[in-house]
């Protein structure tokens, strides 16, 4: 049951991002540090995911590439760790 409630909600998160109108997203819009302000990937900060119980990610409301951010690091995430861990998504608006 909350496996099919998790790819219910990831389906629709992806049919609105898909369908929104939204610009072309590329690394030239954004910057990622790490928590010593040293440059860092999305690749790094889902390896630093792996060795915690709880993420929260921010942004501003209506800010289109925060939303691309959180959407590629929750699927990197659950592409590397979904299968031998618990994930959870919890939205607010």
């Amino acid at each position: 049951m909350r496996k099919s409630i998790f790819w219910l909600v990831l389906f629709l998160l992806m049919t609105v991002s898909i369908t929104a109108q939204t610009p072309t997203v590329t690394d030239a819009n954004y910057r990622i540090y790490d928590a010593q302000g040293n440059p860092a990937t999305i690749e790094q900060i889902v390896d630093s995911i792996g060795g915690v119980d709880v993420v929260f990610l921010g942004e501003n409301h209506d800010d289109q590439v925060a939303h691309f951010l959180q959407n590629t690091i929750f699927r990197t995430t659950f592409e590397k760790y979904g299968n031998e861990r618990k994930l959870a998504l919890s939205l607010e608006m």
